[in-house]
């Protein structure tokens, strides 16, 4: 089947359903009067007519997959194994079990849908701190955050045992410059003792990119015992 065929379908479908819709409504002194009934969209479901009923404005729907579902994902939030960014993500870890492709679809959404700007690193132990249901919080400000000179935003604050623990999580780069490792330090010495809900941070344990990639379990393990791996 030529495959620009099913879109010619999709087109001509919407300008008759378009049609129908325009001549429901009647004409009256005041303008147009809108119908009655009026639906909601759905989630995208595969394989099935573009327009399956349209019974009022905006009403009923529902969108076949007529894309590919490695372009789905960016309208109803879906994760599909095959999707670039799933892909990009398991090119990174040194397994590929299917815990790690679960691990990956979850990221890919986190990273869509409620943290556009955080690295992969952070979303994977996000993730896994949230699939052990241990207590932390994310993206902590420290002595006025960014907005002040000597402030700064801590990637995870673990809360276990009375006492928080600081676990900065570095990109093995960046962080490893002396001139950027000597302000780590800082924060490091700046960190300890602050109160973050209510716990006082003890222990500081930096993370590592490789350490991440490598073996989330185990370094995650670590840190949420207060404990770092060596680089």
């Amino acid at each position: 089947m030529d495959p620009f065929f099913p879109t010619l379908i999709v087109v001509l479908t919407l300008t008759m359903t378009t049609k129908k819709v325009a001549d429901e409504y009647s004409k009256n002194q005041d303008g147009l009067k809108r119908m009655k009934r009026v639906g909601t969209l759905t989630h995208i479901k595969h394989m099935k007519p573009a327009f399956k009923s349209m019974d009022g404005i905006g009403g009923a729907i529902r969108f076949s997959s007529t894309l590919p579902d490695v372009l789905l994902g960016g309208i109803d939030g879906t994760v599909h194994l095959d999707d670039p960014d799933v892909q990009d993500v398991l090119s990174r870890l040194e397994t590929h079990t299917q815990e790690d492709v679960q691990m990956a679809k979850r990221v890919v959404k986190l990273k869509r849908t409620q943290f556009h700007n955080a690295p992969y690193t952070e979303l994977i132990a996000y993730d896994w701190f949230t699939q052990q249901g241990a207590q932390f919080a994310y993206q902590v400000p420290l002595n006025g955050g960014r907005s002040t000179q000597f402030g700064q935003v801590l990637d995870f604050a673990l809360f276990t045992g009375g006492y928080a623990i600081a676990a900065p999580v570095q990109g093995d780069y960046w962080h490893s410059r002396p001139d950027v490792a000597a302000s780590d330090e800082l924060d490091k010495l700046s960190a300890m003792g602050q109160d973050v809900n209510g716990y006082r941070i003890e222990k500081y344990v930096t993370v590592w990119e490789r350490q991440i990639y490598k073996d989330r379990t185990m370094v995650l393990s670590f840190a949420l015992a207060g404990l770092e791996l060596g680089v």
